[in-house]
């Protein structure tokens, strides 16, 4: 007999163990942690950190990346989700000059556990346009 996905019951949890808590201010820590990034609030930012993470932070974490001239316009954060015992932030900065994406893994005490900035964003790969071009055959050459 076939069960109905719809009637599944799922297995509860044992007696003590709880569900890891989202904290309700992950997006806004995030937000405000890649705020500081970006205004260069060096202070602001080794206070979020865990002591491990405090002292492997490069120096040139508050340099400008290449080529990330122009302004923030925009900064999203995704909503949080969990990860055994972590809370992960995914956030999306939007600048005039591009875009980059950052994420932040809180620990079980609220601090920053990870912390990952990336610049630009990279393209996802599509397929080639070779065959799109007039008089392109499909190994790209002239026919």
């Amino acid at each position: 007999m076939t069960e109905n996905p719809e009637h599944v019951t799922l297995p509860t949890r044992t007696e003590g163990a709880s569900a890891p808590r989202i904290p309700p201010d992950a997006r806004d820590r995030a937000r405000a942690l890649f705020g500081d990034i970006i205004e260069g609030r060096r202070d602001n930012v080794h206070r979020a950190l865990d002591a491990s993470l405090s002292g492997q932070l490069p120096a040139d974490t508050f340099a400008k990346p290449e080529g990330a001239d122009g302004r923030l316009d925009r900064m999203v954060a995704l909503p949080a989700r969990q990860s055994g015992d972590y809370t992960m932030v995914d956030v999306l900065l939007i600048f005039t000059a591009g875009d980059a994406f950052g994420e932040v893994v809180f620990d079980q005490a609220g601090n920053v556990a990870s912390l990952a900035l990336q610049y630009p964003i990279p393209a996802c790969p599509g397929p080639s346009r070779a065959k799109d071009k007039p008089g392109a055959g499909s190994s790209g050459t002239p026919r």
